[in-house]
């Protein structure tokens, strides 16, 4: 919950620099000029707290989808502009530095890169963000087809949507890097398209942060149920669930207003590299060792936490081990390669824990057989009448977006061509859903009938 506010604080900063106030304004960041970081953070984090208490998981999922759709549409139009504006790819890696577009610099080497994709692997087979979308399509072909979808796009969408900051370095290279983005949309989208671009951002955001307190919010609620009041009403579990959202809200605030005085980026890694893998591996390795239980699953993320953090702070920089005589070989390698030996700490400790309870473990937990008769009975349900209410919503706001950009072209003739060009796309990718989900509704409808 409190990365989750550092995304928060990332997109505060965006806004801010496209908000500058008149001097000595109450809202205004001294420093700046601009509208308060702390206070558009605040006012965020309100936001979703409010999107999640009332809208639950169909509120999280409408917000995915829409803010995937005019990201991508945005940043198609990005590129060849921006493109453009640098006169071309040739001019662009003429003007580049030396080494710019090399895969791999100073501490981010092709271990790192390694590194990362098994910490991220990890994270998508057993956090429960991601879960909860592998749970809530109709079948389990579905589901599969869903995370297939994510690792292909994982791997090869990066590349387009870092192309925008890339190409804006040889604009202007003493551009805050954390800004760079937002910069280059800046430089050649007419203004509502900016809007619009930052209105996908906060909705990107909203929806991670949504997506984090409607898991959790429902895990304690569910625990409460279980643990403390087996007899609750369901209004009563709702009214439960709703005060936990905004308890947990309340750490996303305190998140995106510490994590700046820690180092974003700095913390994005170091919260990855100290804490998924011994969190989310014994949750995967359990899905297939008979010997794995819950007092395994603690020694792992607690050990294997301990681990990464002794490389991380004990073991560099002004550590308290590192004057220690015997380990100064450890304490050179780890400084000539902070990010690797971090990563190395929280991986290969809890591969090393796991491997030692296999080898050494004389009994089968009792879970194991538990979850192989769950999955012997498991049979999956007839599928319930789908809802294409919320997917017809979805459209609907994409036609409202597509008619609100129409308009601006009126009125802004000399980016007209862009702003109509992103209207008719988003028409036409509206249109589309609509008419697929009138049309299974329609054959539904029919085939009610039939049975009859």
């Amino acid at each position: 919950m409190v990365s989750t506010g550092g995304t928060v604080y990332a997109l505060s900063k965006i806004v801010s620099a496209l908000m500058p106030l008149p001097a000595g304004h109450a809202l205004a960041d001294p420093a700046t000029g601009h509208l308060s970081v702390p206070l558009i953070s605040v006012a965020l984090c309100v936001v979703v707290i409010v999107i999640t208490f009332a809208g639950g998981l169909w509120a999280v999922l409408m917000t995915d989808v829409l803010q995937f759709v005019i990201l991508t549409v945005s940043v198609v139009f990005v590129v060849p502009l921006i493109l453009v504006k640098v006169g071309g790819w040739g001019s662009f890696t003429a003007a580049a530095p030396e080494g710019f577009l090399a895969p791999v610099a100073a501490d981010f080497s092709i271990w790192f890169l390694l590194g990362w994709m098994i910490i991220n692997f990890f994270i998508f087979a057993a956090d429960w963000a991601f879960v909860q979308r592998w749970v809530c399509v109709p079948t389990a072909t579905d589901a599969k087809k869903a995370a297939y979808l994510l690792g292909a796009l994982y791997l090869a969408s990066p590349i387009f949507w870092m192309l925008p900051p890339l190409l804006y370095r040889v604009v202007n290279a003493d551009a805050d890097s954390e800004l760079a983005y937002i910069f280059a949309c800046k430089l050649v989208l007419p203004a509502g398209m900016v809007g619009l671009m930052v209105a996908a951002m906060a909705s990107a955001t909203a929806s991670q942060a949504t997506t984090r307190l409607n898991v959790f919010a429902g895990a304690f609620t569910e625990a409460y149920h279980r643990l403390a009041n087996k007899s609750a009403s369901e209004s009563h579990l709702v009214f439960v669930g709703r005060i936990i959202t905004i308890l947990l809200g309340l750490v996303v605030v305190a998140g995106a207003l510490l994590v700046p005085k820690y180092g974003y980026t700095r913390f994005t890694i170091d919260i990855n590299t100290l804490l998924y893998v011994p969190l989310f591996l014994p949750f995967v390795w359990g899905l297939f060792s008979k010997k794995i239980g819950v007092g395994a699953v603690w020694v792992t993320t607690i050990v294997g936490f301990i681990a990464g953090w002794i490389v991380k702070f004990a073991l560099s920089g002004d550590g308290f081990l590192t004057n220690v005589e015997f380990l100064l070989p450890i304490v050179v390698w780890i400084e000539l390669n902070t990010r690797v030996a971090g990563m190395l700490a929280a991986i290969v400790t809890p591969f090393l824990i796991l491997i030692a309870f296999e080898v050494l473990g004389k009994k089968e937990d009792p879970g194991w057989a538990r979850a192989q008769n769950a999955k012997r009975t498991f049979h999956e349900l007839p599928v319930m009448e789908v809802d294409t209410m919320p997917g017809k919503m979805v459209a609907i706001s994409l036609g409202a977006i597509a008619l609100l950009m129409g308009l601006l072209a009126i009125f802004y003739r000399q980016e007209a061509g862009i702003l109509a060009s992103v209207s008719i796309v988003l028409i036409a990718i509206g249109g589309t859903l609509y008419v697929f989900l009138h049309r299974a509704d329609k054959s539904r409808r029919t085939s009610n009938l039939i049975d009859k």
